[in-house]
């Protein structure tokens, strides 16, 4: 599950003009430093000084202007991108949750629910992009917890860290304090490793995840027993619909173009607002950027953002649909994510001919590979759509077969048995 990064870089270029400004001043700021040149060559009229004069100042005076500029420039960027959000001083005022064994959802959910959510499950050390295994990180088998410190947290209700005041936040608004002993660099360096691996995350908490959490869990019942990952996109979406918390936050826009540019990153990191969607199939649709550059599923840091690339098909031409069915097949992979049953959904709606084909191939595939996940997804959607796949309907009749055939050998089985017996008791009479 991938999550903010607001702010990536601290400093990054106010453009042209700024730059040009600065360069002029530069050459301006030589223009003291000859002033200082030719009243050291009038005052000691020594040739000596004024050569070193010469190099000193007029340098001197252009480093000063840049290191102003360069001052300047960090403080246009941190009020465009504030790394100090205004809920921040707020924060301190509210009430923090004791990192328990369970922080948080323990008191939420009680102990048995906390034996029936995580009991079951094996824990292993997180393997990082460079494959070293953490020291501090356990995922379970499923990816859907994580142990921190040796308390437990279930990701799809994760969505922050503030790393400078050692919080965690929660989507219903809570703010989890974490030990002073997460407050070393190396603890610091591999939950945040962690987080920018799964995407996007929030560094202060928005101002609105209670009452959106709140508006949205009436739909979903018990928290314990909701399903998580559509709860969070759910979340996700209305978090980000709002102009307001967006700002806050001090998310940048995302703009479509090629995936090859750094920027178009966005769009497999964090969940998109309606309108940064409608305007990358708007370049889509005109051609300007191929719809398979956002149809490669490995691309996605998280199953919150796969859900733009199932939305962005589904806002494209008709005769471009259908260049997204692989990737909405990768989509069935896991009936736990979130992005399952949308995909499922939008396969339904596609001509019929199209998907079936499909079907069968992947169909095939999954029961080749043993894989049964991805084997459940294609069966969800063959139930979905009244079409029993032709490669599964000969695997019931061998399965069919099999089966009668063992019944079979079982009842001659017992009947020569019976047979044995009554012949060696009609003997012992005789």
């Amino acid at each position: 599950m991938r999550y903010a990064r607001p702010n990536r870089t601290k400093k990054e270029s106010a453009g042209c003009l700024f730059g040009l400004l600065t360069f002029i001043l530069e050459m301006l700021g030589l223009i003291p430093g000859i002033y200082i040149v030719k009243f050291v060559d009038d005052t000691f009229n020594n040739s000596t000084l004024t050569q070193i004069a010469v190099f000193i100042f007029p340098f001197l005076g252009l480093v000063i202007v840049g290191f102003l500029m360069d001052c300047l420039e960090e403080r246009i960027v941190a009020a465009r991108h504030p790394e100090v959000s205004p809920m921040d001083e707020a924060e301190k005022y509210l009430p923090k949750e004791p990192f328990e064994k369970v922080p948080h959802f323990g008191k939420l959910f009680g102990d048995d629910q906390v034996d029936e959510l995580i009991g079951s499950y094996s824990f292993s050390p997180y393997i990082d992009k460079k494959g070293n295994s953490s020291e501090f990180i356990n995922l379970s088998e499923d990816k859907k917890w994580m142990q921190l410190l040796g308390s437990y947290l279930p990701l799809d209700l994760l969505c922050g860290y503030n790393e400078n005041n050692n919080y965690l936040y929660t989507i219903d608004g809570a703010i989890i304090q974490l030990p002073k002993r997460a407050q070393k660099a190396d603890v610091k360096d591999q939950i945040r490793e962690f987080l920018d691996a799964r995407g996007m995350y929030y560094k202060f908490l928005p101002s609105s995840a209670e009452n959106v959490f709140n508006e949205i869990s009436k739909k979903y019942g018990t928290l314990s027993r909701a399903d998580w990952s559509r709860m969070r996109y759910e979340w996700e979406k209305n978090i980000l619909s709002n102009k307001k918390v967006f700002r806050e936050l001090g998310f940048q826009k995302y703009t479509p173009h090629s995936t090859k540019v750094k920027e178009n990153q966005y769009f497999f990191e964090r969940v998109l607002t309606a309108n940064e969607l409608e305007n990358t199939a708007l370049a889509v649709r005109r051609k300007k950027i191929p719809l398979s550059d956002y149809l490669v599923f490995e691309m996605y840091k998280n199953e919150y953002s796969v859900c733009n690339g199932i939305e962005l098909i589904k806002l494209v031409n008709d005769s471009q649909k259908k260049e997204g069915l692989d990737f909405l097949f990768d989509c069935l992979r896991d009936v736990d994510e979130a992005y399952f049953i949308p995909a499922a959904e939008l396969l339904k709606e596609l001509p019929a001919n199209l998907v079936f084909k499909k079907m069968e191939k992947n169909v095939r595939r999954a029961y080749e590979n043993r894989d049964a996940n991805r084997l459940a997804g294609i069966l969800y959607l063959s139930k979905l759509m009244g079409h029993e796949t032709e490669y599964i309907r000969k695997k019931k009749e061998e399965i069919r077969k099999g089966k009668e055939e063992e019944l079979q050998k079982t009842i001659e089985s017992v009947y020569d048995t019976r047979k044995y017996v009554m012949y060696m008791l009609s003997n012992s009479i005789e």
